[in-house]
């Protein structure tokens, strides 16, 4: 009994402590390709409060998940609405974009910087 309640505490201890990051701003650019080995993911640029862009990779051309990511992000671009993309595991928007991390929620929000 005891092996077990240890068990699910540390399931929910590591749940807990993992890092989740929202980077949040209006959508600038989306694309597909980049030159070399990027040439199969869309890319989006998301400018912040202070108009500078960040870009993220939202995945591969051909995964079913990109194209509903890439389709809500060409909305929000359409409609220069607010977005939010949530990345788990992650520290930083700044790490996210750099290890080209795919965001694991891409979210359409109401707001103003």
């Amino acid at each position: 009994m005891f092996k077990k309640l240890l068990l699910v505490g540390a399931c929910l201890f590591s749940v807990s402590s993992m890092a989740a990051v929202d980077c949040e701003g209006i959508v600038a650019t989306a694309k597909l390709g980049e030159y070399g080995s990027q040439e199969g993911y869309y890319f989006i640029g998301v400018a912040d409060q202070n108009h500078a862009e960040t870009y993220y990779r939202l995945g591969l051309y051909t995964d079913p998940l990109t194209k509903a990511r890439m389709e809500m992000v060409h909305n929000l671009m359409l409609n220069n609405k607010h977005i939010r993309l949530k990345f788990y595991g992650e520290n930083s928007c700044a790490d996210a974009a750099r290890k080209n991390t795919p965001p694991n929620s891409v979210q359409s929000i109401q707001r103003q910087f």
